[in-house]
């Protein structure tokens, strides 16, 4: 059953009044051709109420996304570049290519700063999101009265003597549904130990962010800073202004408590939004992403929050943190991610306080 303008339709009483599906909801493939962004090959997912745009050009990311025709995400300066202006070389490559949107993937090998290891500079959070993805296929298709909307693909993280790491994502969504679920799994193809890092930098800008926009999450057992600039902001590191030149980037580690089936959320909610306010939200499976990261950014031009769950911290990690985050010879490793949209206090609540009932 889709809800699509405040009611709802099952199969037959929504087929019978339109000629194509595509005149409500759908999903259309198209190939931008200007610019930096030529060449680069996107997916749209329209539920009804929701739309997101997705890049198999880059590591099926998400750049758009909106509700009820309310953009969500945050587009960067850079815009949505194609990924062979990206160099492992250049140490300012991960900003100038960084579309920012609702998400960038980050890792295999890296997340966090620039370091060495193995004999190698691992590039700031990694070259994963400036992958293509190959054996792409865009589905649709009906079960009952229920459609459901499908991308799915492929990335290798591979390198000659550095390690095979494959990635396989399912970006799923039902007709007349608020949310759009990302499903990853992580393979290492190789007969070798390596380590395998993931962080969802996803990214939320105006309208859904402004003034009278506040952070709300699940349950937590601690906020810390991640230095002393956001240590000087952590009593307000839920609440948000107006854009200002100059302001100093600020971030925090949240441990969220899960929901009986390992669901935490976090929520940006802006009572301006609607008629009884709205808020975009994040959801994530804490078993493999145990960290959320939240990028509190309010400069001009710069105003953005990320909410971000991560496989680690973005700081220098021990020995045997590393040795938790390495995959065996063979060893498969899931991620679970949710990006939607709730209205009022109401839908709050529930998001929050019954998480795993959104599975």
């Amino acid at each position: 059953m889709a809800q699509l303008f405040g009611t709802d339709y099952d199969r037959a009483a929504l087929l019978r009044r339109i000629g194509n599906l595509n005149q409500v909801a759908g999903i259309r493939e198209f190939t931008y051709s200007s610019g930096r962004a030529d060449g680069v090959k996107a997916v749209e997912i329209n539920t009804g109420p929701l739309a997101c745009e997705l890049l198999p050009s880059r590591c099926l990311d998400i750049s758009r996304l909106s509700y009820k025709g309310i953009p969500a995400a945050y587009l960067s300066k850079s815009g949505i570049r194609h990924p062979s202006f990206y160099s492992k070389t250049d140490p300012t490559a991960f900003h100038d290519n960084f579309f920012a949107g609702a998400l960038s993937t980050c890792g295999l090998h890296n997340i966090g700063p620039a370091r060495e290891a193995g004999g190698r500079v691992h590039q700031l959070h990694g070259d994963i999101g400036n992958m293509p993805a190959e054996q792409v296929a865009v589905g649709e298709g009906w079960a009952g009265d229920d459609c459901m909307f499908s991308v799915k693909g492929v990335v290798h993280h591979s390198s000659f003597y550095h390690g095979d790491l494959l990635l396989r994502r399912t970006v799923t969504a039902r007709l007349g549904g608020r949310c759009v679920y990302i499903n990853d799994e992580v393979e290492n193809l190789d007969f070798a130990p390596a380590p395998c890092l993931m962080l969802y930098h996803c990214q939320f800008g105006f309208p859904f962010l402004d003034a009278a926009t506040t952070l709300r999450t699940s349950p937590s057992t601690g906020i810390e800073p991640r230095d002393d600039t956001a240590a000087a902001g952590l009593a307000t590191h839920a609440a948000f202004a107006d854009p200002a030149d100059g302001a100093p980037e600020q971030c925090f580690y949240h441990t969220l408590t899960p929901g009986e089936s390992g669901w935490a959320a976090a929520c940006l909610f802006n009572p301006r939004l609607g008629p009884n306010g709205m808020g975009v939200y994040v959801r994530y499976h804490t078993d493999t992403l145990p960290e959320l990261v939240q990028w509190k950014m309010l400069r001009s031009r710069e105003y953005v929050c990320g909410l971000e769950p991560s496989s680690a911290r973005l700081d220098e990690r021990s020995d045997a943190d590393m040795a938790a985050l390495t995959l065996a010879p063979l060893e498969k490793r899931r991620y679970r991610l949710e990006l939607g949209f709730v209205e009022g206090e109401d839908g709050v609540h529930d998001l929050l306080h019954a998480a795993e009932e959104h599975a």
